[in-house]
């Protein structure tokens, strides 16, 4: 571990709140090369938000790409709690990451460029390859219910590459000299980039259960929690849990807070909803299946003497 104080002055300092970075440059870098591009990274966001913070990182060089996971601890060294805005984390940091690579080690060579584009092919995230598949897509359901649409005619061969990489992730079947694209395919996808958890969640569900992200749209939901991850270890980074409905053969994969499901087990049954708050957040809630409102209100009634 490094950071900008001891370790033990870190935990000693520690909140309930921590912000989770996983920084992994396209470039492979040695270990000391990813120390200073981390410090730099840090110091590019102090400077941006006018905050100090307190962090720590490690590096990891044992999974065949260089790659640093950095935490910084909620308050900042004045001990002003903080959050990160949606913006700046989508935008301002890979920008930041971009520049400070770029001024390191100068622009990268064709060679370089050519080799990103080829991990794209096979990328499990949302790609440019998968917004030509969707603006192509023969949006037609009559053939089987399972399907979007097919993929017409003669795909090239980075789109046939890419095509065969969304069939091994389940999201794309190849019949009678056609690729079809299942329903909601793209919405699976960018959930597979966005939690490294979604496609392990499969294997907790029936076989013919469909696996959805879990949205404001979907609404109220009730079913059996089937798993729940929880963020304690670098193989998770999301905190989630899997709940199946196997009378409609419908599963979801509900990205929570710790609070939320800290009473949970796997094999309760719940009802899950959802609302925005009054600062326009979404607030998912999990209550047990048999206790309503409703259900709460008539017991507090009943412990005090009073009929329903």
């Amino acid at each position: 571990l490094f950071g900008n104080i001891p370790l033990d002055e870190y935990k000693s300092k520690m909140t309930g709140r921590h912000f989770k970075w996983i920084l992994s440059p396209e470039t492979q870098l040695s270990s000391d090369e990813l120390k200073a591009f981390t410090r730099l990274f840090v110091q590019r966001m102090e400077q941006q938000t006018g905050r100090t913070y307190d962090w720590q990182a490690a590096v990891h060089t044992d999974t065949g790409h260089n790659h640093v996971h950095l935490v910084i601890n909620g308050k900042d060294v004045d001990g002003n709690a903080f959050r990160f805005a949606p913006g700046f984390i989508k935008s301002f940091a890979r920008e930041n990451a971009q520049e400070i690579l770029t001024q390191c080690y100068g622009e990268r060579t064709r060679e370089q460029i050519e080799a990103a584009k080829n991990r794209r092919l096979t990328a499990s995230r949302f790609t440019e390859y998968d917004e030509t598949i969707s603006e192509c897509l023969i949006r037609d359901t009559s053939v089987d219910e399972r399907y979007e649409g097919f993929f017409p005619g003669r795909a090239s061969d980075e789109i046939k590459i890419r095509l065969e990489h969304l069939k091994t992730l389940e999201l794309a079947d190849y019949t009678d000299g056609r690729y079809y694209l299942k329903k909601d395919w793209e919405a699976s996808l960018r959930a597979i980039g966005r939690y490294n958890t979604y496609l392990d969640a499969k294997k907790y569900i029936g076989m013919y259960s469909r696996l959805q992200l879990y949205t404001s749209d979907t609404g109220l939901i009730t079913g059996t929690i089937k798993h729940i991850y929880s963020m304690n270890d670098e193989d998770v980074w999301t905190n989630a849990v899997v709940i199946e409905n196997e009378k409609t053969r419908r599963a979801f994969y509900v990205p929570l807070s710790v609070q939320t499901f800290r009473k949970f087990k796997a094999g309760m049954e719940v009802r899950l909803d959802c609302a925005y708050n009054q600062k326009g957040k979404l607030v998912v809630k999990m209550t047990p299946k048999h206790t309503t409102s409703g259900d709460r209100r008539m017991q507090h009634r009943q412990k005090g003497g009073l009929e329903y």
